[in-house]
C-alpha cells in the first residue's frame, strides 16, 4: 500500500499552510493533510492508518521518514507479538469437560432448503496500478509491429 500510494503521489502540488496543515492539489481537487493528528480530507489516512497518496506528497516534500506516521499493526514486531502466545491444542473427543445443559441441547436443521445453483461471482477490488497502468500492446506476428496483430496487418512481412 505504501508503495502504490508514493507512485500516485508523484504529480501532486503541496502548499504548506501551518507547519503541519497542508494543501494538496491534484487532477482539480483539492485535499487538507494534517501531519499533526494524522488526518486528510480523502479520509484514507485516517482508515487505514497509512499515509495516503496525499500525505506522502507532503512527506516527500518536507522530507520525512513515513514509518511514524504509519499504524503500529503494520510493523514487523506487533506482527510477532501476535503470534507470541503459544495455543494449546485440544484432547480427544472422549476426554472434553461437557456441562450437561449443553450436551443435551438439540440443534435443530434449518426450516428453509437452500436451492443449489451457480455461486454468485466474486467480484476483487482491482489496484490503482491495474487500473491506471500501462496497458500491453498487441504485437504482430508478420511484420512485428505493436498496436495490431496478425489478421489487421497492412505492411509486408519482416525484413530481417
Amino acid at each position: 500500500m505504501l508503495a502504490e500510494n508514493e507512485e500516485r503521489s508523484v504529480r501532486m502540488m503541496v502548499v504548506a499552510t501551518s507547519n503541519y496543515v497542508h494543501s494538496v492539489h491534484h487532477e482539480g481537487s483539492t485535499f487538507i493533510v494534517c501531519l499533526e493528528r494524522k488526518t486528510c480530507t480523502c479520509r484514507r489516512f485516517q482508515m487505514d492508518e497509512i499515509p495516503c497518496s496525499h500525505a506522502w506528497a507532503v512527506l516527500k516534500k518536507k522530507f520525512l521518514d513515513p514509518e511514524p506516521y504509519c499504524s503500529d499493526l503494520y510493523k514487523p514486531n506487533t506482527l510477532l507479538v501476535t503470534y507470541n502466545n503459544s495455543i494449546i491444542p485440544l484432547p480427544d473427543r472422549i476426554d472434553w469437560n461437557v456441562p450437561g445443559y449443553i450436551e443435551n441441547e438439540v440443534v435443530r436443521t434449518s426450516k428453509f432448503k437452500k436451492l443449489s445453483d451457480r455461486p454468485p461471482k466474486k467480484l476483487r477490488d482491482k489496484s490503482y496500478s491495474e487500473l491506471h497502468g500501462k496497458k500491453n500492446k498487441n504485437s504482430c506476428s508478420t511484420c512485428g509491429c505493436k498496436g495490431h496483430n496478425r489478421r489487421s496487418c497492412r505492411n509486408g512481412p519482416r525484413t530481417e
